[in-house]
């Protein structure tokens, strides 16, 4: 996790152990071994919250997978953690920056200290647009 970009907002605390028991008919999957976070939006059964970045849903931890983590699972992913997003994604129109959320703090861009963060292409469009034009 790293404290300038806010962008990891909790580790996965059994992905090394999930790592290497992956069982070895995985092995053919597209995604075997491969680490991948999901946004704190997604469902993920577990020790791992999904909070939608709100720390008043920390003790609420879903029963299932989210669709999409199954089919991740199931192609030989391994979920290493969860991803800082704007604060129940901006459902709230709160009025704060993209990014944002009470519990993980500012996100900031990787390519461009002064540019917001969307959690789209778009953020990593603009360092090259310029090249492309």
């Amino acid at each position: 996790m790293n404290p300038f970009l806010n962008a990891v907002i909790e580790v996965n605390p059994d992905a090394m152990k999930i790592a290497k028991t992956l069982p070895k008919e995985l092995k053919t999957q597209p995604l075997y071994g491969i680490p991948i976070l999901v946004k704190d939006n997604i469902a993920t059964k577990g020790k791992m919250n999904t909070t939608a970045g709100n720390p008043s849903l920390l003790s609420a931890r879903p029963k299932d997978d989210a669709e999409v983590v199954k089919r991740l699972r199931r192609a030989g992913a391994i979920i290493l953690g969860k991803a800082n997003l704007s604060e129940m994604s901006s459902f709230l129109g709160s009025g704060d920056k993209p990014g944002f959320s009470t519990r993980g703090g500012q996100t900031k861009n990787l390519y461009l200290e002064s540019g917001e963060v969307w959690g789209q292409v778009q953020d990593l469009q603009w360092p090259f647009q310029q090249t492309w034009q």
